[in-house]
């Protein structure tokens, strides 16, 4: 079975941010990124490099693996 790391990677960001009650634009803001680069991330039309997943792993207050976690 293949693992779709993009797809992990987006839905995790969006879980995550609904979590805790972010909106994308907030959670740009924490992260040192647009709002609309976090709905393109959320939507798979990009992916953000390691230093922008780092930023928004601790804007959300989480450990970074967990953007990949099943």
């Amino acid at each position: 079975m293949t693992i779709d790391y993009k797809k992990l990677l987006r839905n995790n960001i969006k879980k995550y941010r609904e979590q805790k009650g972010l909106s994308r634009e907030v959670l740009g803001g924490f992260s040192g990124i647009r709002g609309d680069y976090v709905y393109q991330i959320e939507r798979g039309r990009t992916v953000p490099s390691v230093k922008t997943m780092l930023a928004i792993a601790n804007a959300l207050g989480i450990e970074p693996y967990l953007l990949f976690k099943e």
